[in-house]
């Protein structure tokens, strides 16, 4: 679908620029707009997304994504996804020794 529009008639739109938060850290931009989704946003990168601007913050969410209250949007940006990720991996590990144990007890007999 296209849209035809003529400038004129919008005189408070202007040129804007999107960009990811990983894009953005380590800068500051004057205004920062945020689509808060607990699905894509964790811990670490709703604090590089939320504190980029210098200015103004705007962060939009949709009902369904973050909950009626917001629940979902709070363990969202509360879940730490380096300590998930390495306690994955401990438990894959683990379950690779008891296996490797178990062998070693069965050709033992």
């Amino acid at each position: 679908m296209v849209a035809d529009f003529d400038l004129r008639d919008y005189s408070d739109v202007e040129l804007g620029y999107a960009a990811t938060a990983y894009r953005v850290q380590g800068k500051t931009v004057s205004q920062s707009l945020v689509l808060a989704d607990p699905g894509s946003l964790d811990a670490q990168l709703a604090y590089v997304a939320l504190t980029r601007q210098s200015d103004e913050l705007h962060v939009f969410a949709h009902e369904v994504a973050v909950g009626k209250e917001f629940a979902d949007l709070s363990r969202g940006l509360s879940r730490n996804r380096q300590l998930e990720a390495a306690v994955t991996e401990q438990r894959r590990c683990e379950e690779e020794q008891r296996q490797a144990a178990s062998l070693s007890v069965w050709r033992s007999y």
